[in-house]
């Protein structure tokens, strides 16, 4: 629920936790005045406007927003338990984002990340490299005390510089994804007057890392760097995996560079293509398109 005359925020206090860091960030960036209270006293948290991460209670319509008490159930549609932060972004978070797309790019990343892990859901798998694998919670809560027994007043210091980084984040994250909506939407301009179905030329640099999904068909993109040179990306068959290429240049191709690849693919200007066959550089756009055209003619040949 809404409240614009939001003056007071309860919170546990101890030591503190990436939910309850984000959730206070996340209401300080709406209600900057608002005075926030680190304690586990019911009596004191009673008196405050809002609670979050503490008391046993979800309740929206008198501002009471824990996750740890019996028969709670509010998931992301993944299955993704909510935490503390979890219902204040679901609650309050439009308010920052504006948009649907931001609003959920923000919760089914950053915020159902951080709900999987305070609620001890195994999000990550361990891979095959044995990786200790560093998280934003890790980070988060590495700024808790790490001297012996710390004091109250050192946890609330640790805890009170530590927001201020959460808000950074989601400042980042609100201009990231504001940015690739209204990207999103000229991508589909330019590749609605493609000359082709298979590969888009980009006239100015723009993030088409959300917009290309939705064109099946799409194998390739085509733009500047700022160094004038020609990037010819080949499209990820879905994020999840991007070096998982829907076609991947040819083989012969891959960790070439100027003369050798210019005598293999017959392209004047072509300066390199990644060891992997996921880009190719050309020195002009025309050669960067031809790079495109020839690798889906011998893609298509060997098929």
């Amino acid at each position: 629920m809404i409240n614009k005359t939001l003056k007071t925020i309860g919170t546990h206090d101890g030591s503190f936790h990436t939910d309850d860091v984000f959730s206070v960030a996340t209401l300080l960036l709406l209600y900057p005045n608002a005075k926030v209270t680190r304690t586990r006293d019911l009596d004191v948290l009673n008196k405050q406007d809002l609670i979050v991460d503490v008391g046993g209670v979800y309740d929206d319509n008198v501002l009471r927003y824990d996750h740890h008490q019996l028969g709670y159930k509010e998931l992301h549609t993944n299955g993704i338990m909510r935490s503390g932060f979890g219902l204040i972004w679901k609650h309050y978070g439009m308010q920052l984002a504006k948009t649907e797309f931001v609003f959920n790019a923000i919760d089914d990343g950053l915020v159902a990340t951080i709900d999987g892990l305070d609620n001890g859901q195994q999000i990550y798998n361990n891979d095959k490299y044995g990786i200790n694998i560093h998280t934003i919670s890790d980070y988060i809560e590495n700024h808790n005390p790490t001297n012996r027994n710390p004091s109250y007043e050192q946890y609330n210091n640790s805890f009170f510089a530590t927001v201020p980084l959460a808000q950074d984040y989601i400042k980042v994250l609100l201009k990231k994804y504001q940015q690739q909506e209204a990207d999103s939407k000229l991508f589909d301009k330019y590749y609605s007057t493609s000359n082709s179905e298979q590969y888009v030329v980009l006239p100015e640099s723009i993030n088409f890392s959300n917009a290309i999904y939705k064109y099946p068909k799409l194998l390739y993109v085509i733009f500047k760097r700022p160094d004038g040179d020609w990037c010819v990306r080949a499209v990820a068959k879905n994020p999840k995996e991007p070096f998982v290429q829907r076609m991947n240049f040819p083989d012969d191709w891959c960790a070439k560079t100027n003369s050798y690849l210019q005598k293999i693919t017959g392209v004047k200007t072509a300066k390199f293509c990644h060891r992997a066959g996921f880009l190719a550089v050309a020195t002009n756009k025309e050669d960067a398109i031809l790079l495109a055209q020839k690798s889906i003619a011998e893609n298509q040949l060997k098929n």
